[in-house]
This record gives structure tokens, C-alpha cells and sequence, in this order.
């Protein structure tokens, strides 16, 4: 599977995606933000920003900025120019990775990467709060 952003159908946009996955794809960008060339003018200052504080401060305006398929797939260069896909038990980060790179087989990567957030969420509500407590976890992380 080549991890070369593609043309393509445009998939979920970044506001359907489920919160994990909206969470690492913002950690992802903000990661990759300073290697991105022609970054969008609201974004300039804050790729200046310490890379913790990128996606924090920054996360709703590369957020925006995602909305425009150009940069998403500039991003998603970089995103896979950067390393290698998550590992399979890594859902929302193999979500994320497969929704920026758009590599061949990206949306039966994320279908699947999705699919498997899924039943841990109805699992009841000790399920849904360790969800959402791994959620926080892979937000504070990113951050770092």
C-alpha cells in the first residue's frame, strides 16, 4: 500500500469524523505543520508555535485550514513522509493517518480502523468512559 496521498472520493470531512480520530488527525498535522509549504495565512503564526501547543491553540484554525483538500493533501505528504502508518491496535491513529494520506485502499483502512472504535463504545458506560478517558490520554499526549 502506497502511503502517496491520492485523488480521489473526498470522504468524511473532518467535522463527521468520530472524536479520537478528529483528535489524532489534528495532533498529526499540528506535528507535520513547520515542513508543510504554503501554509494558509492564519496558520503562519502558529507554526511557530512549540509543537505541544500547536494543536492546542492552533487546532481549530489547521482544522479550517484542513477543510481545503490542497492543504489537506500537502499535510498528508508530510504526514507520511514523516513514518510509517500506527500500529493496527492503534485505531484512531490508523483512522487519522489513512483520512490525511489517502493512500491507495485509504477508505477500507479507515472504514476498518473506525469500525473497531465502534464496539468498545457500547459496551455501557464503563465502556464509554474508558473511551473517552483513552481519548483524553492520546489528546495530552499529542500535546507533548
Amino acid at each position: 500500500m502506497s502511503a502517496e496521498p491520492q485523488p480521489g472520493p473526498v470522504g468524511p470531512l473532518l467535522e463527521q469524523l468520530p472524536d479520537p480520530v478528529r483528535v489524532r488527525v489534528l495532533a498529526l498535522a499540528a506535528d507535520v505543520l513547520p515542513a508543510v509549504a504554503d501554509v494558509p495565512v492564519p496558520l503562519r503564526r502558529v507554526v511557530q508555535f512549540a509543537p505541544r501547543r500547536r494543536a492546542r491553540l492552533g487546532g481549530a484554525a489547521i482544522a479550517s485550514a484542513l477543510a481545503d483538500e490542497g492543504f489537506r493533501t500537502a499535510v498528508g505528504l508530510q504526514v507520511a513522509a514523516a513514518g510509517a502508518p500506527p500500529a493496527d491496535d492503534d485505531a484512531p491513529g490508523t483512522a487519522a493517518f489513512a483520512w490525511l494520506t489517502r493512500a491507495e485502499d485509504w477508505q477500507a483502512a479507515y472504514d476498518g480502523a473506525v469500525g473497531r472504535l465502534r464496539p468498545a463504545a457500547v459496551g455501557g458506560a464503563d465502556a464509554t468512559e474508558a473511551v473517552r478517558l483513552r481519548q483524553r490520554v492520546e489528546a495530552l499526549e499529542a500535546q507533548l
